[in-house]
């Protein structure tokens, strides 16, 4: 997140990564196991979060941040 605010991009969408592996074959090698909990998922959140509006974005809903002079 510091990179991407170093980068400064006007308006930028943060998402949780979708494990769909009936989906996608790919993901068929990743175990359950490797990834974060709900619990973990929300702290990533709580902190990109707390670090983008100290760097002056807005949360404009979902996932999406935004400078205040994006239009």
């Amino acid at each position: 997140i510091a990179r991407l605010i170093d980068i400064g991009p006007d308006r930028v969408s943060v998402f949780n990564y979708a494990h769909l592996p009936e989906r996608f074959a790919a993901q068929r090698k990743i175990k359950d196991a490797d990834l974060p909990s709900a619990q973990a998922k929300l702290t990533m959140f709580k902190e990109t979060l707390s670090a983008m509006l100290a760097a002056g974005y807005q949360f404009i809903g979902m996932d999406h941040f935004a400078k205040p002079d994006d239009e």
